[in-house]
């Protein structure tokens, strides 16, 4: 009967524990993990990397939330660009592109969105290696057209 005892004892004693550090861990992570808005400068300049990719809606998959540098929602990346024209801390954008493969409806949305951005008096450059031969290189110009400059590399084609 004491043994019994005993080893219920030690059962909750270690379930105890680990449920503790289990909790003490989650906390941590929630609070380190979290976007403080006043975390950053008065003025910003927003970066989008679109080689990355747009997609029409967001990924099913549940670990989607946990991957980095993948491609962004065309949702979110227009209601991204709405918030921007409002935010008195971003005086611009940064788009990268060239290699993303965003077809002409895609580059329509997006290229009315930064337009919106640009009457609100914030400036839009794209950046670009190269507007090669290939694919959707028509629609990614038609993109960048829509912007105050296009830079693009010295040795790339146009």
């Amino acid at each position: 009967m004491r043994f019994i005892g005993r080893f219920f004892l030690w059962v909750f004693a270690v379930t105890g524990f680990l449920v503790v550090v289990l909790l003490v861990s989650l906390t941590t992570w929630v609070l380190l993990s979290r976007e403080d808005e006043d975390a950053l400068p008065d003025r910003i300049v927003l970066s989008l990397d679109l080689n990355a990719g747009v997609a029409e809606t967001r990924s099913e998959s549940p670990l989607a939330i946990f991957a980095r540098g993948g491609p962004v929602s065309l949702r979110n990346l227009i209601a991204g660009l709405k918030k921007a024209e409002t935010d008195e801390r971003v005086a611009g954008i940064l788009v990268r592109m060239g290699y993303s493969g965003v077809g002409i409806a895609k580059a329509q949305e997006i290229r009315n969105a930064i337009a919106e951005l640009r009457k609100a008096g914030k400036f839009a450059i794209a950046y670009a290696d190269s507007f090669a031969p290939g694919t959707g290189v028509m629609s990614e110009y038609f993109l960048a057209a829509g912007f105050d400059e296009i830079w693009i590399q010295p040795s790339g084609e146009l």
